[in-house]
């Protein structure tokens, strides 16, 4: 769990967690500076649980979140978690289920299907699942593993450990963990029962503005963005620096990918279709060619 200012949901959170019906057995929490009360409140739940506080390195929730996933463990599984949420009964369980059909040797993603909800958790509505499978030709363009939402199994885990010294500063943690797995040739599982509440309110560090209309109608021009296209290309370097890890085919995509960025509009357009990478949604794959005629990808 990564934290940040995060006293008045952390507790709420923390119990969800603590009350699982599978029990983790470890919760490891790095704070970036918080001054609200976050850091008392996780000692007086360290007193008493396996609960490890270490310092965040004050970065943003990205690097926060990588920090943790450097740590040496001998886990099976390894799930991330925000601060402001509230798991259900039967989160980490669905999960180890679903992971423990994959191969031990095979890197595995399991993405967790939210309720979406408001600030008190009055008011929620579930989220819909994506229309079309996960895979490296979605990962390039578009995210659909929430930080909140991931449990990883070990092979996972290590993978990611093993990239960490080449990834540099990225946006987003949890869209390159799905571009490094899926790159890798792993398995991404999405389940289609809701395990957690996802709370919206004006500190999100991201939010699930895609999953609401209002969100559906300004998506396009999200992806039109100058800063989807500064994101799109911090990824990709990334994923340059780590290319050996990905499966040959893979290897091969992302590098025909990046080619395609610096070419002239039409042709750009022209090789991104051949190249079949696609966004969730007829209006998302219609902004990413627009975008890819822009120049914004």
């Amino acid at each position: 769990m990564a934290t940040h200012e995060g006293a008045a949901t952390l507790c709420e959170q923390i119990d969800s967690i603590l009350g699982q019906t599978l029990s983790p057995r470890r919760l490891i929490v790095s704070d970036d500076g918080s001054q609200d009360g976050t850091r008392a409140i996780l000692q007086r739940y360290a007193e008493r649980q396996d609960l490890t506080v270490m310092d965040g390195p004050c970065e943003g929730a990205s690097a926060n979140f990588l920090q943790l996933l450097a740590m040496p463990s001998q886990a099976d599984l390894v799930a991330l978690s925000d601060q402001d949420d509230v798991w259900l009964p039967q989160k980490l369980e669905r999960a180890a289920d679903a992971l423990g059909a994959i191969p031990a040797a095979i890197p595995a993603l399991y993405c967790a299907r939210p309720l979406i909800c408001s600030a008190d958790l009055t008011t929620c509505r579930i989220a819909p699942m994506p229309s079309r499978a996960p895979g490296f030709r979605h990962a390039m363009v578009q995210n659909i593993a929430g930080g909140n939402c991931m449990v990883m199994n070990r092979a996972a885990t290590d993978l990611i450990q093993s990239a960490l010294a080449e990834v540099g500063k990225i946006p987003y943690h949890d869209w390159w963990i799905y571009q490094l797995i899926a790159g890798a040739g792993g398995t991404v599982l999405t389940d289609d029962v809701p395990s957690l509440k996802y709370r919206q309110h004006r500190h999100n560090e991201v939010g699930s503005g895609h999953r609401t209309l209002r969100g559906f109608l300004t998506r396009p021009f999200r992806v039109l963005s100058g800063r989807y296209a500064k994101v799109s290309a911090a990824h990709a370097n990334a994923l340059l620096r780590s290319s050996h890890r990905l499966t040959a085919e893979n290897h091969t995509l992302l590098a025909s990918f990046v080619a395609a960025q610096a070419e002239r509009p039409l042709t750009r357009l022209q090789r991104l279709r051949a190249l079949g990478v696609y966004r969730q949604g007829r209006s998302g794959t219609l902004a990413l060619w627009c975008a890819a005629l822009m120049g914004r990808i």
